[in-house]
């Protein structure tokens, strides 16, 4: 009975903790939100998006390092980005980090998510 509790308590415990590294889909943030936001002109239905880091649950904030491939007016460019998000509640929130940036043009500096926490 006291392994049964243990497996059964273990088991919500890791559901739990999934569920927050899977409340947000990082890739289709990327590609679709953020990429849009830094580069307004990239095309997000051309970009591709990938983990250089799956999400990871670090305190109470999940970060994860995702690399966007997107077409520029000259070249193909890459953008390293971490991704964090954080819930509380009913609170949810996103915030991004450029690591790296091939544009030569850099990335906007009125993106929202570059700037601090955002409510999602």
């Amino acid at each position: 009975m006291k392994k049964l509790t243990i497996s059964i308590v273990s088991s919500a415990l890791l559901l739990m903790s999934s569920s927050l590294l899977a409340a947000v889909d990082y890739l289709d943030f990327a590609k679709n939100t953020l990429l849009g936001c830094a580069h307004p002109t990239a095309d997000a239905k051309e970009a591709k998006a990938e983990y250089v880091n799956p999400p990871a649950l670090n305190g109470d904030v999940t970060t994860a390092r995702v690399r966007v491939f997107y077409k520029g007016w000259i070249k193909s460019n890459s953008m390293l980005v971490d991704i964090h998000y954080r819930e509380a509640g009913s609170i949810k929130q996103i915030k991004a980090e450029v690591l790296e940036d091939s544009s030569s043009t850099g990335h906007s500096g009125d993106c929202t998510y570059l700037k601090g926490w955002q409510d999602i």
